[in-house]
């Protein structure tokens, strides 16, 4: 089993990147770390990595699923509730893979179960070698177009609040692994366990910082003899609400603008509890509620271009994505992690669930943060068994097995969406438009690709060798305005891609298009009011109409809007 625990690390170091839209093959290698560690409970000799027939999270994890999947039926995003958007992956496949390392880890035999917080502080050392190499200007990836986001360190991770997370949940498993170690083995733990802390100070994530400095806390506590369970207990309840009170002093400080944006997100999820209480606006649901919802205070703190994709707190980002029926689901399964693991005693797996929380009370954090802290958790409960119990293992493999296809699908999708983006950029138009198109019909539902092959499209239309390729292209930029207002029916981008078709087409001089675009650009500024490439092609089209008053009043509002959101 511990080839396969080894395996999984990899996807810890490079699950996300700045470079969203090519997210899913990282974590098609996190789902293929799950099936791997699956597998490993066929071959692990004398049936000793048997799943136990019943843990303690078992019930809680079942009901939250359920709320999940029931969430994601009715909620704004139908498409990525199930997939997860490539920005944020938390989609309901995610947690499912995410419940498949937790009974991985439960599976693991007795002797193995420090594996997974060997492989998860290893891949945390890997992030801080890599910060260290982009704090120096020598970074090995290239980075994001506008360089480092004020100086501060993200890895791989394409934020520096992502790196955090994933530091602060390996902090208290270093010092774990070398309170257990001895000679050269502790010695490197020692110079583990301060890189890590060094990268987390590069990162400059307040709310990381807080959560790796109570995961060490609680880390001791739980390994320390001499304290009482009852001092325990209480001594722990301390360092949570002190960690929690801190990052809340910072984060209402008006001084600021991270920390007032912090606070709009939070109202901005709020919203959408109150208007759909009992399954809320569905997995991957906050940045349509947030289209919907902000108004001319939320403009003015986050600006036009930034849409939350996530809360910014564990508990209001579950209650806005699945309702006050999730954050029920999601409260019952933190009180029976507590209780499971106060009983297991584990300073590992305490320390990394509470640096995991503690930073998600105030930040986003990716899948490798919660997988990392998942695969801890239950190995944390795992014991040996006489007897195997083959149709678990069956089960779980199956699971993963669907998993890891569903994350195979959309990584082709990817590396079809790289490929156009790279045929565009060299000029290349006839392989660029083949491999959008080939992209575009394998997933129906994958905005950001056509949002890319639309672009493309308008930008090659000049250079079309005659009326009637334009005519075709034309059509196919208005095809998939279709067919993302069908997948994504609250997002602006589909009337967007509609009302650029209209405007094209008239432009060439036809003209017969003109009232079903300007219909879809009225439809976009209903879903997002503050859209301002929508704004601007509003005008353009009002014009092309012939109706000044129009154009005047959609060019005015894009120049207050512009005027707002701009600090």
């Amino acid at each position: 089993m511990g080839l396969y625990s080894a395996l999984f690390g990899a996807p810890l170091v490079f699950l996300l990147s700045d470079f969203f839209p090519y997210s899913y093959p990282k974590f098609g290698l996190l789902a293929g770390g799950a099936l791997l560690l699956w597998a490993g409970t066929w071959v692990a000799p004398n049936g000793a990595a048997l799943t136990p027939i019943r843990t303690a999270l078992d019930l809680p994890l079942a009901a939250l699923a359920a709320v999940w999947i029931a969430s994601a039926q009715v909620g704004l995003e139908p498409a990525y509730a199930w997939l997860g958007h490539p920005e944020t992956l938390t989609g309901v496949l995610t947690l499912g893979v995410g419940i498949l390392l937790y009974h991985a880890g439960a599976a693991l035999p007795a002797g193995e179960r420090r594996l997974p917080a060997v492989v998860a502080a290893c891949a945390g050392v890997a992030l801080s070698l890599h910060a260290f190499l982009q704090a120096a200007g020598i970074d090995p990836l290239p980075q994001p177009a506008g360089g480092l986001p004020l100086g501060r360190v993200i890895a791989a991770s394409g934020q520096p609040v992502l790196l955090g997370a994933q530091l602060a949940v390996a902090v208290p498993l270093a010092w774990t692994l070398r309170r257990e170690s001895e000679g050269l083995r502790r010695s490197l733990w020692t110079a583990a366990l301060l890189a890590l802390g060094a990268a987390l100070l590069l990162s400059k994530s307040r709310g990381s910082i807080l959560g790796a400095a109570a995961g060490l806390s609680a880390a001791w506590l739980t390994a320390a003899e001499a304290v009482s369970p009852r001092r325990r207990a209480w001594a722990l309840t301390l360092v949570l609400a002190g960690a929690l009170v801190a990052g809340a002093a910072a984060a209402l400080r008006p001084s600021a603008a991270s920390d007032a944006g912090r606070v709009m997100v939070w109202r901005l999820a709020a919203q959408a509890v109150r208007r759909q209480p009992l399954l809320g606006a569905g997995p991957e649901g906050v940045r349509a509620a947030a289209l919907r919802d902000r108004d001319d205070d939320a403009l003015a703190v986050l600006g036009a271009s930034f849409v939350p994709r996530d809360a910014h707190d564990d508990l209001l980002h579950a209650a806005a994505t699945t309702g006050l029926l999730g954050l029920a689901a999601y409260l019952w399964l933190l009180a029976a992690l507590a209780k499971a693991l106060a009983k297991a005693r584990d300073p590992a797996a305490v320390g990394a669930v509470t640096a995991l929380l503690i930073h998600a009370k105030f930040n986003a954090a990716p899948p490798a943060a919660w997988a990392a802290a998942a695969l801890v958790s239950g190995a944390a409960f795992s014991h040996d068994r006489s007897r195997p119990w083959p149709a678990a293992k069956a089960a779980g493999t199956v699971l993963a097995v669907l998993c890891f296809a569903a994350t195979a699908w959309t990584w082709r999708v990817d590396r079809l969406h790289r490929a156009a983006t790279l045929a565009a950029s060299k000029g290349d138009i006839p392989r660029a438009l083949a491999l959008f198109e080939t992209g575009a019909r394998a997933a129906a539902w994958d905005q950001p690709l056509r949002e890319s092959y639309a672009a493309f499209l308008a930008r090659a239309l000049p250079r079309a060798p005659g009326p009637a390729q334009r005519t075709a292209m034309i059509e196919l930029v208005a095809r998939l305005g279709r067919e993302t207002s069908a997948w994504h029916p609250a997002d602006a981008s589909g009337a967007q891609m509609l009302a650029l078709a209209g405007f094209l087409r008239a432009r060439t001089g036809d003209r017969s298009g003109l009232d079903e675009a300007w219909a879809a650009a009225q439809e976009g500024r209903r879903l997002d009011h503050a859209h301002l490439p929508l704004l601007q092609l509003g005008a353009a089209l009002a014009r092309e109409r012939g109706d000044a008053a129009a154009a005047v009043e959609w060019a005015g509002e894009a120049a207050r809007i512009r005027a707002l959101s701009t600090p």
